[in-house]
Order: C-alpha cells, then structure tokens, then sequence
C-alpha cells in the first residue's frame, strides 16, 4: 500500500495454469456432451429399428394366436397351446410398446426432433459457452498481465 510504483514493475502474478486448466477442462467437456449427443441420436434410431424389428414379432405372434384361436374353436388345439400363444402375443406387444416408449423418451432428451445438428442442442450450447467464458478468462488474463508490463 501506498508504495512508488516504476512504469513496467510487476505488481503481481496470476498463475496460468489455472486458466489454462479451465480452459482445457471446459473444451473436454464439449467434446464429451458432443458425443453423448451423438450416441442419444444413434439410440433413438436403433430404438426406432428395433420397434420396426418387434412389429414383425407382433404380427408373427397374431398369426399364431388367431391361427391357434381357430384351432381350439373347431377342437383341434389344446388349451395349453392357446394360452401358449396368447402369452406370445401379449408378450411381444409389451415389448412394442416397452420400445416405442423408450423412443419417445429418447426423442424428448433430443428436443423432440432427431434431424439436427449436435451444435444446436441446448446442453452442446452450454458447454460451448463454457469454452468461450474459459476463453474469455485465459485472454483476459493474457492482456491483464500485458498491461501490467508497460
């Protein structure tokens, strides 16, 4: 305090491995939210594969179970056989229902559309502000220490 200051003499220093740190831990971050974005998106489209894929199951097992069902009427199939395929039936269809679900939760973590690009996606957003804020400070800190030298 109150001390002659010589035009150029350092008054303090800032250590700039933290800025530096910062800085690096905010760009991983990015990089980290961009991939799990990614593989949010790849989810939801094997989802809506497997959905696809299930269908079959369900169509399949409908069959079985009115091909059964005609059976048991004309008293040709037995009881057990058409509880069998009844099972089949509900069975397959929980599990349509089980991954148009899961879909439908992946598609809301994505915005509600799929078709777009990881750089719009709010938490993408966000991790690139923190980039540009660590930026920020890392420059800030560059011309603080430049001034103070003149």
């Amino acid at each position: 305090d109150n001390e002659h200051v010589e035009t150029g003499q350092t008054l303090y220093r800032l250590d700039p491995r933290q800025f530096q740190i910062a800085l690096d831990n905010a760009k991983a971050n990015l990089a980290t939210t961009a991939m799990s974005i990614d593989a949010m998106k790849q989810d939801y489209q094997r989802m809506l594969s497997d959905a696809a894929s299930q269908q079959a199951q369900v169509e399949l097992a409908q069959k079985t179970y009115d091909r059964t069902s005609d059976l048991i009427k004309k008293g040709v199939a037995s009881a057990q056989a058409f509880d069998q395929a009844r099972t089949t039936l509900d069975a397959a269809l929980k599990q349509q229902q089980a991954l148009r679900e899961q879909a439908k939760v992946l598609l809301a973590k994505l915005g509600g559309d799929a078709n777009f690009t990881v750089s719009t996606h709010p938490a993408y957003r966000q991790a690139k502000a923190q980039v540009d804020e660590a930026q920020r400070n890392w420059t800030t800190r560059s011309s603080v220490r430049r001034s103070m030298a003149l």
